[in-house]
């Protein structure tokens, strides 16, 4: 098999582009530290994701950093552990919780990213 050279019409790669230029804030923000010069932009978008996981990570749903805080609090005012299977269901309850959450959210980015997949979905 060889290697064949094609030269690009202008207009032929404008679709995929234009389904790129769609998707949310993140990869604009990536698109522009790319092209820009220097570090700083780089450095920006870094620590901006880095301190939205951390934000998330301390809200108070179970399996998170945030929820054993929260767990830790109510048996401290308790002044006694929740038995092991009570903390298994709340455990569990929060795993389906965040797998629906993202489920959700790609369903969303998806349906932002393809147009017509809201009319062929029923």
């Amino acid at each position: 098999m060889g290697v064949t050279n094609v030269a690009a019409e202008p207009g032929r790669f404008r679709a995929p582009v234009n389904v790129l230029i769609r998707f949310p804030g993140v990869f604009a923000a990536a698109g522009k530290a790319a092209s820009a010069k220097g570090w700083t932009p780089l450095l920006a978008l870094t620590s901006a994701i880095s301190l939205n996981l951390g934000i998330f990570n301390l809200l108070p749903i179970p399996i998170l950093d945030g929820g054993v805080i929260f767990l830790l609090l109510v048996e401290s005012m308790m002044r006694r552990d929740i038995s092991l299977p009570i903390k298994e269901r709340i455990y569990q309850a929060a795993f389906v919780f965040l797998v629906l959450f993202a489920v959700m959210v790609i369903y969303n980015d998806l349906a932002k990213t393809l147009p017509g997949m809201m009319q062929r979905l029923p």
